[in-house]
């Protein structure tokens, strides 16, 4: 290879690698706010207003015995010791009072309150795997389903307010991570929904409704009404197999991965009407309601946990994924934040914790730790600034003067006002943006504002923001450039 070709095909990766990266934008939008530390593996995670005071508390269970009850900023209110490993959490209203009580599945069933008062406990079980809450029996008060056993050996239980069983069923099979009560026929009664070595579906006089046997063992259980025809559906994720059945258990649909399907969960990404599902197994995929695959995402190992809710305040959910790493994706699955913990995540929850209107991240993991994430303000609106641009460019090509001006004078103010975004990094472009849609607009309506944003937006100052704020990705293109130079200058000293 000639020095010219080495010059220019190096030349050539390096403009690809600026082009890429013209529109990037800080990713690091979501901050740890706090963590708390167990003794060993968190095993589950449940976010709820326990005592009615308008904020939320984390209850977390772990492999050291114990139930943990944080407050929204993750601080120890206290812990409860169940003499045994806890696997399950969930939250009830024992009393239909209004007060929730926390429920813990361990080799009993715990029942506490906010000031960890114990109020029942069951008789001793096989280790409870996982609880749902409920009203089975319909009489106005919710019952506890658990699911109980070791491998090859599990049972199903309802108990009523009064520890009394409502239902029991033993089945077949491994550990029994995927049970609910739902009514699938709509005939005002509740089935349950068993899924084990297959999926068994009883009704409440523990008849078998029908039965569907997928390839692997049923690892996560999912019901809903995804295409929204008024008949539930329901989504079992196994071994490598992710399947849709219908109320009456007839195959819908089916998608093979490479992986156990661990996780699922259902949402409306973009709140139009339309639900999405999300599934977690050797990556994280999104399919509509149809069974087509909109997106899928390469992860750092396999999929422990989905969620979704919306993080960066764009009236568009944001897709939570728990692996190795914890990975925030856009509705396109593109990545808009993530973060390496020290051992996998085992679970997340996106939910608003302490009642300030936005949405905050729980994560629990193989790190014995429980991680609060929030989403700061300040990168949220330097990111949304540079969709105000682009939409204000576009409205503008569209002859929508008024609407053009708009954005970008809302642009423009993020810049002024957080010192942050598209207008910060590049006022001349977004000035003259402006410039040009005021040309188009009446004279009367456009001097003032012209000279005092331009004015404005030229002498703020720069401000260094924590954790890298808006030029949170310029430092690594710095160094990858001056390694390409380098690279370059290497190779042609070596001809």
């Amino acid at each position: 290879m000639s020095k010219k070709n080495l010059i220019i095909g190096v030349s050539i990766l390096l403009c690809i690698f600026f082009i890429s990266n013209s529109n990037a934008y800080p990713i690091n939008y979501i901050t740890l706010e706090n963590k708390f530390n167990a003794r060993m593996e968190i095993t589950d995670l449940y976010v709820v207003d326990l005592n009615n005071d308008g904020s939320k508390e984390i209850i977390a269970t772990s492999y050291d015995s114990k139930v943990y009850l944080l407050d929204s900023a993750a601080n120890k209110i206290w812990q409860y010791d169940a003499k045994a490993y806890v696997y399950s959490v969930n939250a009830i209203d024992m009393e239909n009072d209004g007060h929730l009580e926390i429920v813990a599945g361990s080799s009993r069933i715990h029942v506490l309150d906010f000031n960890r008062t114990v109020l029942k406990k069951s008789q001793r079980l096989d280790p409870a795997k996982k609880i749902v809450v409920g009203d089975f029996d319909l009489d106005g008060f919710d019952d506890i389903m658990v699911s109980t056993g070791r491998i090859r050996s599990n049972t199903v239980y309802i108990f009523n307010n009064k520890f009394e069983t409502l239902w029991q069923k033993s089945v077949r099979g491994e550990f029994l991570w995927g049970i609910a009560m739902e009514d699938l026929d709509n005939d005002g009664k509740k089935e349950v929904i068993i899924g084990g070595s297959e999926i068994l579906v009883y009704d409440a006089d523990k008849n078998l409704v029908w039965g569907f046997k997928p390839d692997g063992g049923v690892r996560d259980l999912f019901v809903d009404d995804i295409d929204d025809d008024g008949k539930k559906d329901v989504l079992v994720g196994s071994y490598p197999n992710f399947y849709v059945i219908t109320n009456d258990g007839r195959l819908k649909w089916s998608y093979k991965t490479k992986s156990t399907v661990k996780s699922i969960h259902v949402t409306d990404l973009e709140h139009d009407g339309k639900k999405e599902i999300i599934i977690g197994s050797d990556k994280a995929y999104l399919f509509d309601a149809k069974g087509d695959l909109i997106w899928s995402f390469n992860t750092s190992g396999d999929v422990n946990f989905v969620h979704s809710g919306d993080l960066n305040w764009d009236d568009t959910e944001e897709v939570a994924v728990a692996s190795k790493r914890i990975y925030v994706l856009g509705k396109d699955g593109s990545v808009q934040w993530e973060y390496e913990p020290y051992r996998a995540a085992m679970k997340l929850l996106i939910t608003d914790v302490d009642n300030d209107g936005r949405n905050d991240l729980v994560v629990g993991g193989l790190d014995n730790t429980v991680y609060l994430f929030k989403a700061r303000e300040v990168y949220i609106r330097g990111i949304q600034s540079y969709s105000l641009y682009e939409e204000a460019e576009k409205l503008y090509n569209k002859g929508n003067y008024s609407g053009a001006k708009s954005k970008i004078e809302e642009a423009i103010y993020i810049g002024n006002r957080w010192n942050i975004g598209k207008c910060k990094e590049d006022f001349n472009k977004c000035n003259s943006l402006l410039q040009r849609i005021n040309e188009k607009l009446p004279s009367t309506t456009t001097t003032t504002t012209t000279t005092t944003l331009t004015t404005t937006i030229e002498e703020t100052t720069t401000t260094t923001l924590p954790g890298g704020g808006g030029t949170g990705f310029i430092i690594p293109a710095v160094i990858i450039f001056i390694i390409l130079v380098a690279v370059m200058i290497y190779l042609i000293k070596r001809r």
